[in-house]
Parts: C-alpha cells; sequence; structure tokens
C-alpha cells in the first residue's frame, strides 16, 4: 500500500495594511523607507546602525531617529517584512520534506523535446518577403507652404471647403466682395498660394464625390483589413530601398566629382632614370611571380 504525502497548504499572506496611529509618509519618502525596510529585514539590525552613521545628516533618511514622524511607519514595514520572510522561510521547509522520494516518477514524466537545427533553419526559412512594388503615389496629401500661420491655414481650408461645395460662383462671389482685403489673395492665380488651395478643392471635390475605383478600393480594404499592413510593409521597403540606391548614387556621384577636380597636367618630377646602350651589368630581377612565369614559359618552349 502506497504512502502519499500531501504538502500542506501555503501560509496565508497577510495583506499589507497600515494600521491607524501614525502619519502615512508621501510617495518619495515612502518608497526610501520601503526599501531600507526591506534591506534591514534582510540583513539585520546592523544595518540599520550602519544606515544611521552613514546617512546620519541627510534629511531622506531622519525616519530612523525615534523622534521623526515617519519613524512609526518605517518599525511597522520592517517588522511586517520580518515575518514574511520568516513565514516563506518555513513554507519552502515544509514543501522541501513533503515531496516525493521518488525521483524516477517525476523524471520519467518530464520529456524535453528540442527542435534540431535543420528543423530551426527551415522555420526561418519558410519567412519569405513579397517581392517590392511601386506602391501607389499619396492621394490625400498636400505639402503646406512654409511661413503660413495656423489661421491663414485654416482661412484657406474653410474657403476651400465652400468652393468644392458651392463652386467656383462662391469664389468669385467672394473675391469681388475682399478685393480690398489681403487675407483672401491666394484666391487669385498668380498669387504664391493659390496652388496649395486649388490642391485643397480638388481634394475635397474627391472626398464628396469619391470615384467609383476609390470606393473600390475602400471595400476592398473593409474586407480585407490585413492588406493595410501589407501595403505599409511594401512602402516601407521600397522607400528604405530607393534610399539606399540614392546613398550610393550620391556616393558614385561624389567619387566622379573627386576625380575630375584632379588636374592631371599639374605634376612634379620626382626623378628622372637614364638607361644607356652599353650598360650590360644591370642587376637580376628579383625571383618573384614573374620570375617564376618567366621560368615556366622557359620550360614550355623546351
Amino acid at each position: 500500500m502506497s504512502t502519499v504525502v500531501v504538502p500542506p497548504p501555503p501560509p496565508a499572506v497577510t495583506p499589507s495594511v497600515t494600521p491607524k496611529g501614525f502619519i502615512y509618509p508621501p510617495s518619495e519618502i515612502r518608497s526610501i523607507i520601503d526599501k531600507t525596510a526591506n534591506f534591514v529585514a534582510k540583513n539585520g539590525e546592523s544595518f540599520e546602525q550602519k544606515v544611521a552613521q552613514s546617512k546620519g545628516d541627510d534629511p531622506k533618511f531622519s525616519f530612523l531617529r525615534h523622534t521623526d514622524p515617519y519613524w512609526a511607519y518605517y518599525r511597522f514595514k520592517v517588522n511586517e517584512l520580518t515575518t514574511a520572510m520568516k513565514e516563506k522561510t518555513v513554507s519552502d521547509g515544509a514543501n522541501k520534506s513533503g515531496t516525493n522520494t521518488n525521483p524516477t516518477s517525476n523524471e520519467s514524466k518530464r520529456v524535453t523535446v528540442q527542435a534540431k537545427p535543420t528543423e530551426i533553419k527551415k522555420k526561418k526559412d519558410e519567412v519569405v518577403l513579397a517581392p517590392l512594388q511601386k506602391p501607389d503615389d499619396p492621394i490625400f496629401i498636400v505639402k503646406r507652404s512654409p511661413g503660413l500661420g495656423p489661421l491663414d491655414i485654416d482661412i484657406i481650408k474653410l474657403t476651400a471647403q465652400f468652393m468644392a461645395r458651392n463652386g467656383p460662383d462662391f469664389v468669385t462671389g467672394l473675391l469681388t466682395r475682399e478685393r480690398g482685403n489681403p487675407t483672401f489673395d491666394f484666391i487669385k492665380p498668380n498669387h504664391h498660394l493659390h496652388y496649395y488651395f486649388k490642391k485643397l478643392v480638388d481634394l475635397y471635390q474627391i472626398c464628396m464625390n469619391p470615384p467609383s475605383h476609390l470606393i473600390k478600393k475602400i471595400e476592398d480594404i473593409k474586407n480585407n483589413p490585413d492588406s493595410v499592413l501589407k501595403r505599409c510593409d511594401n512602402r516601407a521597403r521600397w522607400e528604405k530601398n530607393e534610399e539606399r540606391k540614392r546613398l550610393e548614387e550620391e556616393g558614385q556621384d561624389s567619387d566622379r566629382l573627386q576625380f575630375a577636380l584632379i588636374d592631371w597636367h599639374d605634376f612634379v618630377v620626382v626623378e628622372t632614370i637614364d638607361f644607356f646602350e652599353d650598360e650590360t651589368d644591370l642587376p637580376a630581377p628579383e625571383a618573384g611571380l614573374f620570375g617564376q612565369r618567366t621560368e615556366t614559359e622557359q620550360q614550355q618552349q623546351q
């Protein structure tokens, strides 16, 4: 008949409730008190004496004095943490004594499954990136002209919305009425902000009366939300690839520029070596690649 040893239940954890009767410190000081109390509970009262000697003049550690208003809370935390550590030690000892003495019963149930390196490599190879495709040009992005204030932008946008809704007759009447007002000069075709205003009008008209292909594209996104992530990934990789190509071209252009800046006609004669026809006692060439090749060629000729 086998005997089953049931380990004792874990001890109940007493909730950390601050008793009444002393001042509850603020968060900054409370964190210092809790850390100090934790170390004192682990290392004993000798650690408190060392801290009191080294940090006696520091106002952050004034709670170590009996006259400090936060000393009662500090002692409460020390007692609480000390009791919790003792209960944990007793619980760990009981669990060790109540474990099964037959190691083969537990070890036989544990099966370690390790993946082979080839299997891990296959899993990594399964991640195949889709081929890069040039993304569509963004439609609803307008480059804002520099120097525009928030009020000017609001006026231009609001005027563009009314023109997209009511047509060009609205702008004609507005220009006639505000002829002397420089705030609405962007309506004039020769103004530098007219292109920004006209682009906003076109985009607002697309939003009010979207074309069929745009509606179909929105419906496809609704039915397949993952396509948005795929397009974002494709655009990010495409822009990264284009940036890399641009940097490579800039590097090549820089090399060409440096090469073109060299004045090949500006040189200095370092030394002149003269060879005479009757000079026959020239030194033999050094043994090297060319010498070995010459000996090989001579052997082939023989």
